[in-house]
């Protein structure tokens, strides 16, 4: 027979379990703006027709990339995605061709025959940073991303809204590490195009000086055309620390080109 002391402790411990319960559901779940989900949802329905968009599992685009540094290199590009989960781009520049290449999360870039790994916040950085669709979708179906409506605000003379991404911010849930990032979507309230991302923060390496907030990398989307029924950026421009680094001019995007791991290999 159980003890009366015994059944007092049984019975405020079942009495604690609901409270248990919501306490752990309260410090694992982030929250979700409902504000903001309805957002992306316009971003998703803005970009095509839901079969198209659900139906997009590989990307080939080329076109023309500028390297700010050194003067404004320029040369031939070509960029590959599968999956969400592997990148290449190729550039054909004046000195040889540069590799890069993401895997589940680890990259490298190669030059002059020479690899050399990307950091986490590299690799990180890399992804869809031309197809920007992906991080509203990532956003959508990850319910572990902190969702928020941060503000609406004015970006390059348009009214936009201010989405706010905290960790994993859309990084591939198979990737063998987890980066802490904060990105903000900056989405068009009229056409609902996402016409900017802004990464935090950038690696210590490229900041210019001790005590400096950490800056930002923005990438900027514009030219948005329709491809096999999906708006797609055909001009990419990236600043980092607000300086222009890289752009990109697409000439031709082919969704589903039947990729393959091959693709990706160095």
């Amino acid at each position: 027979m159980i003890s009366r002391r015994v059944f007092l402790k049984w019975t405020l411990f079942l009495a604690m379990l609901p409270s248990l319960a919501l306490a752990q559901q309260t410090t694992t779940a982030p929250p979700r703006d409902l504000r903001a989900i309805q957002i992306l949802r316009e971003v998703m329905r803005a970009a095509g027709d839901s079969q198209s968009v659900a139906a997009i599992r590989d990307i080939v685009e080329t076109g023309e990339v500028k390297l700010e540094g050194g003067g404004g290199i320029t040369g031939n590009v070509k960029i590959l995605a599968l999956d969400g989960h592997l990148f290449r781009m190729d550039m054909d520049l004046p000195r040889g061709r540069r590799t890069w290449i993401v895997k589940d999360g680890l990259g490298s870039k190669k030059e002059e025959g020479v690899s050399v790994p990307f950091s986490d916040l590299e690799a990180a950085y890399l992804d869809h940073f031309t197809f920007p669709l992906e991080y509203a979708t990532a956003a959508l179906s990850d319910q572990a991303t902190d969702v928020s409506l941060v503000s609406t605000e004015k970006y390059g003379g348009k009214s936009v809204y201010r989405l706010r991404l905290k960790d994993p911010v859309g990084m591939d849930q198979n990737a063998k590490h987890g980066i802490p990032l904060t990105r903000d979507l900056l989405v068009n309230s009229v056409t609902f195009n996402i016409v900017c991302v802004e990464d935090h923060p950038v690696p210590a390496g490229l900041r210019r000086g001790k005590g400096l907030e950490p800056g930002l990398r923005q990438i900027e989307f514009s030219d948005f055309r329709g491809v096999s029924g999906v708006q797609v950026p055909f001009s990419i421009d990236i600043k980092l620390l607000g300086i222009e680094a890289l752009s990109v001019r697409l000439t031709d995007v082919d969704l589903n080109a039947k990729l393959g791991d091959s693709d990706f290999s160095d």
